[in-house]
């Protein structure tokens, strides 16, 4: 009877299995409504209503799987720009635990304006970029790259704006591809460098002083890359001549200064001058130039000459005034400076000469106050902004000095000056007392990169090849000094740092030459009787090394005396130099005259 009634609990009435609970509706809803028209990043929420456990929701666009989520409220994104303009299909499914599911279908209309043609869409983005709605600038410049691909302004307004956000990869990617699409484009290869720049220095702040010994590397190949886009740049700029005549010699000297072509302005100016020594326009360009090129002498005779048959202005007096001081005549100079700023005291080449000057004679807080002035309305200029870095470095306060050098390079990312400066500051660490071997190895690594750089944005450069040159000195690797020290003089004939510098490493080389030819002899005596050709043939060797070395002697003389003929007063005891004297003379006087050059 129990058995019974079991079985009829089981099967209910007549043996029949109860019917199966119907299964839980499931409900969708979203924040979007079907054929509405969307544009730019879409995103949609979706809830779904159930009594049983949701599981996941699926989302397809025109019938493919994009995404999956499973975990409420349910969030999906979609990329208008990265979809045609016109119908887009969308499918949103959940699924319950115990198998029920439902859909949603959504059809909306793509329209990003695609059809009106990049150039609107470049305009917007820079009134955005010039209010610093850097995500809507972004927008309008993805839509200018989708209605023609690969054009150069939407390119470079995208990296513009991405730069605003602080996103340099991105922003250098774009830029990037700009230079791709035009290798001679002079806008996009400047923004490449400058991003360079910004990458390094984003590199710079995330860490300290351990981080940035080991990014050292890299970020010296950021600004290799740098300074070779704004190489490019800047000689694109001087080769846009295709010819130099009376009505555009000014403007091409300016530009070819600009550039640090100063072999080119000399060569366009000279003539002209010769011909007519009363152009004062023409004087301050030649002189400056050559001043730039190591060409102390014939700066002064430019000087002196425009003085005499011309109408000098406050920038000749500026530039009298640091001839003078290179020559050794201090008192001519502080007179000259005098009349510059008698003349015009607001003259930027006046101003930043008095900078000069002062970091000449290690007047630091004269470089801070005549700093301070300058930043006030000269504050976007890279030898302002040298200068206090420099002055910041002295007096040890390094990250002011850091941050100057920033700016610096964001001004002008090819600046020899501000890379040998940072290779002198290398090789300064590396000079510690009782630093780890492995340390200063690596420091004088770093001065040899810096350097390198610096040689980068400019190859002709005597300061940057005497840096590197030192940098190899102290290394004790003398035949990459000689190269280098040789390369020096010829690009700065009178570059006295330059001189003194190979004077200094040909000396190292006699020495090493020396105690090769003292072993050869010695060797030679102890063979002498059991192998008497193979020890004549060791006096021969000898005898020929003692002959070049009598030969690095002499030449090394004549470039002490050269040296000291450029400098008296620096150099006037024509001793030549160890690595650590020849460094401690170019950390004094091997700053090329860097200042403001004569503007219209």
């Amino acid at each position: 009877m129990i058995q019974f009634i079991f079985a009829q609990m089981v099967l209910g009435q007549g043996g029949k299995k109860p019917p199966a609970p119907k299964p839980t509706p499931v409900t969708i809803s979203i924040n979007a409504k079907d054929g509405s028209t969307v544009q730019g990043v879409v995103n949609f929420r979706v809830r779904v209503d159930s009594e049983m456990m949701v599981s996941g929701v699926e989302f397809y666009v025109n019938g493919k799987l994009r995404a999956t989520d499973d975990s409420s409220p349910y969030d999906f994104q979609i990329d208008t720009l990265n979809e045609a303009d016109g119908p887009i299909k969308l499918k949103f499914v959940a699924f319950t635990a115990k198998g029920s599911r439902n859909e949603k279908l959504l059809t909306l209309t793509v329209d990003n304006k695609v059809s009106g043609g990049p150039d609107i869409h470049v305009t917007k983005a820079g009134e955005f970029i010039a209010s610093g709605e850097w995500e809507k600038a972004i927008y309008e410049g993805r839509i200018a790259l989708k209605a023609k691909p690969n054009y150069v302004p939407a390119r470079m307004i995208l990296a513009r704006a991405y730069a605003g956000k602080k996103e340099f990869d991105s922003a250098l990617a774009q830029a990037s591809e700009a230079v791709a699409v035009e290798p001679n484009n002079i806008a996009a290869l400047d923004l490449v460098a400058s991003l360079q720049v910004r990458q390094v220095f984003g590199a710079y702040l995330r860490g300290g002083e351990k981080e940035l010994i080991e990014l050292g590397k890299t970020i010296r190949e950021s600004l290799s890359n740098a300074a070779s886009m704004r190489r490019k740049s800047l000689d694109a700029r001087v080769d846009g001549f295709t010819s130099v005549t009376k009505d555009n010699l000014i403007d091409f000297a300016d530009t070819a200064i600009g550039a640090g072509r100063y072999g080119a302005a000399i060569m366009q100016l000279q003539k002209p001058f010769e011909a007519d020594q009363r152009r004062i326009d023409i004087a301050n360009r030649l002189a400056f130039a050559q001043l730039r090129a190591g060409r102390l002498n014939d700066a002064d005779r430019t000087v002196s000459l425009g003085i005499r048959y011309g109408k000098p202005d406050a920038y000749t007096y500026a530039l009298k005034a640091v001839v003078d001081y290179e020559r050794g005549r201090g008192d001519s100079s502080k007179e000259a400076m005098k009349n510059a700023i008698l003349n015009d005291s607001s003259n930027s080449g006046v101003r930043t000469a008095q900078v000069y000057l002062a970091v000449r004679q290690g007047q630091w807080d004269t470089v801070r106050s005549l700093g301070s002035d300058l930043v006030k309305d000269e504050g976007q200029r890279a030898e302002t902004n040298f200068y206090l870095s420099v002055m910041q470095d002295r007096t040890r306060n390094f990250a002011d000095s850091r941050k100057f050098m920033e700016a610096c390079l964001l001004a002008e990312p090819a600046s020899v000056e501000m890379y040998c400066e940072q290779g002198l500051r290398a090789i300064s660490i590396a000079m510690t007392p009782n630093m780890v071997k492995k340390f200063v190895d690596m420091n004088l690594e770093s001065a040899k990169g810096y350097f390198e750089v610096a040689r980068t944005a400019r190859p002709d450069s005597a300061q940057a090849l005497t840096g590197l040159a030192l940098a190899a000195f102290f290394q004790d690797k003398d035949l990459d000094a000689m190269k280098f020290a040789e390369a020096a003089v010829a690009a700065g004939p009178g570059y006295a740092a330059g001189l003194f510098t190979y004077a200094g490493i040909l000396q190292e080389r006699v020495q090493s030459l020396q105690r090769a030819a003292t072993n050869k002899l010695a060797e030679a005596g102890k063979i002498g009787n059991t192998n008497p050709a193979e020890a004549e043939k060791l006096r021969r060797e000898s005898a020929e090394i003692e002959k070049k070395t009598r030969e690095y002697l002499q030449v090394s003389q004549a470039l002490l005396n050269r040296a000291a003929d450029l400098d008296p007063d620096g150099l006037g005891f024509r001793q030549a130099p160890s690595a650590k004297k020849a460094y401690d003379y170019f950390l004094r006087r091997g700053l090329v005259p860097y200042f403001a050059p004569p503007s219209r």
